[in-house]
Protein backbone atom coordinates (compact mmCIF):
# COMPACT_ATOMS: atom_id res chain seq x y z
CA UNK A 1 0.00 0.00 0.00
CA UNK A 2 1.27 3.47 -0.92
CA UNK A 3 1.93 5.96 1.85
CA UNK A 4 0.44 9.43 1.53
CA UNK A 5 3.05 12.12 1.24
CA UNK A 6 2.69 14.79 3.84
CA UNK A 7 3.19 18.37 2.78
CA UNK A 8 5.81 20.22 4.73
CA UNK A 9 4.26 23.25 6.31
CA UNK A 10 6.20 26.44 6.63
CA UNK A 11 6.52 27.62 10.20
CA UNK A 12 3.94 30.28 11.07
CA UNK A 13 6.59 32.50 12.62
CA UNK A 14 8.04 33.22 9.17
CA UNK A 15 4.65 34.37 7.88
CA UNK A 16 4.29 36.68 10.85
CA UNK A 17 7.68 38.30 10.18
CA UNK A 18 6.79 38.92 6.55
CA UNK A 19 3.50 40.43 7.71
CA UNK A 20 5.31 42.77 10.08
CA UNK A 21 7.70 43.87 7.33
CA UNK A 22 4.74 44.59 5.06
CA UNK A 23 3.06 46.56 7.82
CA UNK A 24 6.22 48.57 8.36
CA UNK A 25 6.48 49.26 4.63
CA UNK A 26 2.85 50.35 4.52
CA UNK A 27 3.39 52.56 7.54
CA UNK A 28 6.46 54.17 5.96
CA UNK A 29 4.57 54.72 2.72
CA UNK A 30 1.68 56.27 4.65
CA UNK A 31 4.06 58.60 6.50
CA UNK A 32 5.73 59.62 3.23
CA UNK A 33 2.36 60.35 1.64
CA UNK A 34 1.35 62.34 4.71
CA UNK A 35 4.56 64.38 4.62
CA UNK A 36 4.27 65.01 0.88
CA UNK A 37 0.69 66.17 1.41
CA UNK A 38 1.76 68.51 4.22
CA UNK A 39 4.46 69.97 1.97
CA UNK A 40 1.94 70.51 -0.84
CA UNK A 41 -0.49 72.24 1.54
CA UNK A 42 2.31 74.49 2.79
CA UNK A 43 3.28 75.43 -0.78
CA UNK A 44 -0.34 76.18 -1.64
CA UNK A 45 -0.59 78.43 1.41
CA UNK A 46 2.61 80.20 0.40
CA UNK A 47 1.24 80.82 -3.09
CA UNK A 48 -1.97 82.13 -1.55
CA UNK A 49 -0.08 84.59 0.65
CA UNK A 50 2.08 85.62 -2.32
CA UNK A 51 -1.06 86.28 -4.34
CA UNK A 52 -2.50 88.30 -1.49
CA UNK A 53 0.61 90.49 -1.20
CA UNK A 54 0.73 90.92 -4.97
CA UNK A 55 -2.92 91.97 -4.96
CA UNK A 56 -2.13 94.48 -2.24
CA UNK A 57 0.72 95.82 -4.38
CA UNK A 58 -1.49 95.84 -7.48
CA UNK A 59 0.60 93.29 -9.41
CA UNK A 60 -1.91 90.41 -9.53
CA UNK A 61 -2.27 90.18 -13.36
CA UNK A 62 0.71 87.76 -13.24
CA UNK A 63 -0.36 84.20 -13.99
CA UNK A 64 -0.20 81.52 -11.27
CA UNK A 65 2.27 79.18 -13.09
CA UNK A 66 4.80 81.99 -13.18
CA UNK A 67 4.20 82.51 -9.46
CA UNK A 68 4.94 78.85 -8.84
CA UNK A 69 8.15 79.13 -10.88
CA UNK A 70 9.16 82.14 -8.82
CA UNK A 71 8.56 80.15 -5.63
CA UNK A 72 10.66 77.25 -6.91
CA UNK A 73 13.56 79.53 -7.82
CA UNK A 74 13.67 80.95 -4.28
Amino acid sequence: MLKKRRRKRRPKKQKMEVGMELLLLLKMNHQNLFLMNQKRIKELQEIRTMKRTLRDLGLLPMKTPRLILMLQKR
